[in-house]
């Protein structure tokens, strides 16, 4: 996957639907940018259980990028 994509998708979640600061936690008060970048160093499993978290951060872990760079990432291990 090509760093151009991810960094599309980055830019199209800051003007998407996803909430930001709606919950108590901090990473939902980072920037979009910065909280999908944390999101990129986390396994399936963790992806997974963070949808479940609230909104903000089901948003995130749906971006379709996010699972490309995840798995090709696991692939290449």
């Amino acid at each position: 996957m090509s760093a151009q994509r991810l960094e599309r998708d980055i830019q199209e979640s800051q003007n998407s639907e996803i909430p930001q600061g709606e919950g108590q936690d901090r990473l939902s008060l980072l920037p979009n940018k910065l909280s999908l970048k944390i999101f990129q160093r986390l396994g399936v499993r963790e992806l997974l259980k963070c949808a479940q978290v609230c909104r903000s951060w089901k948003a995130i872990a749906q971006i379709s990028s996010l699972w490309t760079e995840v798995i090709s990432y696991r692939q290449g291990l």
